[in-house]
């Protein structure tokens, strides 16, 4: 478990049309941030989100186009491969119908997304191979 102080909050509004995942990603490196928590909200023109499948060991991504409201989006900032990394999951709804979520790739087109990002100061967290899960994860916390 690492131990971070807040050492600052970025608040904000990303430019309609562009991506959320480079946009977000390319403030971070902007603003030097390489541990943080992010949380957003607004709409989306398109979305790209998937999900995990453990047994293949694959995402699954699909694809949403048309706009939707971004009911909550959070997500986490650590490195990977020495660069800031955006680890960002979604709930989208539109209109009457159900609510869907996953995992952000790139391809999520912003319509209006305003973001708070805390910036963490401490050692951050670096993302490596998980070979039991297949993922790019945080080093588990030692028992």
């Amino acid at each position: 478990m690492n131990t971070y102080t807040v050492e600052k909050v970025l608040m904000g509004r990303l430019p309609t049309g562009s991506d959320l995942i480079t946009g977000l990603t390319e403030l971070c490196q902007a603003e030097g941030i390489q541990a943080g928590q992010v949380s957003l909200i607004g709409a989306l023109r398109s979305a790209k989100l998937g999900w995990w499948d453990d047994q293949n060991q694959v995402y699954h991504d699909f694809t949403v186009d048309h706009t939707t409201e971004i009911l909550h989006g959070a997500g986490n900032i650590s490195l990977l491969d020495g660069k800031p990394f955006v680890h960002l999951h979604l709930t989208l709804s539109h209109g009457d119908h159900p609510a869907i979520g996953g995992h952000v790739f790139e391809g999520c087109e912003v319509y209006v997304t305003e973001y708070i990002i805390t910036a963490l100061k401490g050692e951050p967290m670096t993302r490596h191979m998980d070979q039991a899960t297949g993922l790019k994860l945080w080093k588990a916390d030692s028992k």
